[in-house]
């Protein structure tokens, strides 16, 4: 059961929304489906496309969010996309193309994370992260500090286009700690030849544990 109330929709707490492989969930405002009563949250499995579009402010969906497919995708293209129960990726796609990410954790076990953009929530990639939309900058930000943890299956890809950070070169500024682990890879980008000697500062954090035990690189 959804009940819309002017602005926000109220989804029944032991409700399932499945969104199918070829359909479109969009946002084209800043709206909330909240949870409807007490003790837990609704479900939205996600096979499709699941979109916010349009709304400079926040769109919040607090339902229990799962991007599930090959062919899935979750995108934020204006405004900031949010997930305040919980977003568990084990296949598909989730980009910033314009838009950005909030919620308490956006839990990548399968599947890609990418673009340009702020992510105002923990990060957990089992999965792979590359951030921009060609080359590009990728924070992970909040008033709260936000961390980065990636596992030891995981990839995280960055372009070298460049000398400069966030144009040049692809980055990911972390406001906390990272944990490090998997594969780094590096590929080139836009014709680029580095010279030797050069440094390449692809990821910023306060704080570190653990370092990456594979890399591929050009």
């Amino acid at each position: 059961l959804v009940t819309y109330t002017g602005g926000q929709f109220f989804a029944d707490l032991s409700g399932v929304w499945n969104n199918m492989a070829g359909a479109t969930f969009t946002l084209s405002a800043d709206v909330a489906i909240a949870f409807y009563g007490a003790g837990g949250y609704g479900t939205f499995n996600n096979y499709g496309t699941l979109k916010k579009t349009a709304g400079a402010g926040l769109g919040d969906l607090a339902l229990n969010l799962r991007n599930a497919a090959a062919g899935s995708v979750v995108r934020s293209e204006s405004g900031i996309l949010g997930f305040s129960a919980s977003y568990v990726q084990t296949n598909g796609l989730t980009e910033l193309a314009g838009g950005n990410f909030s919620g308490a954790l956006l839990d990548i076990r399968g599947g890609l994370l990418t673009g340009a953009g702020n992510i105002a929530a923990n990060v957990s990639n089992g999965g792979q992260v590359a951030p921009g939309s060609g080359v590009g900058l990728l924070t992970i930000t909040n008033t709260i500090p936000q961390t980065y943890t990636s596992t030891t299956n995981s990839l995280v890809t960055f372009q070298i286009g460049g000398l400069n950070p966030g144009s040049g070169h692809d980055q990911i500024r972390i406001n906390s700690s990272a944990t490090l682990a998997g594969t780094l890879r590096a590929v080139l980008a836009n014709g680029y030849i580095p010279t030797a000697g050069n440094t390449y500062t692809v990821m910023t954090f306060t704080a570190r544990s653990g370092v990456f035990t594979n890399y591929s690189f050009p």
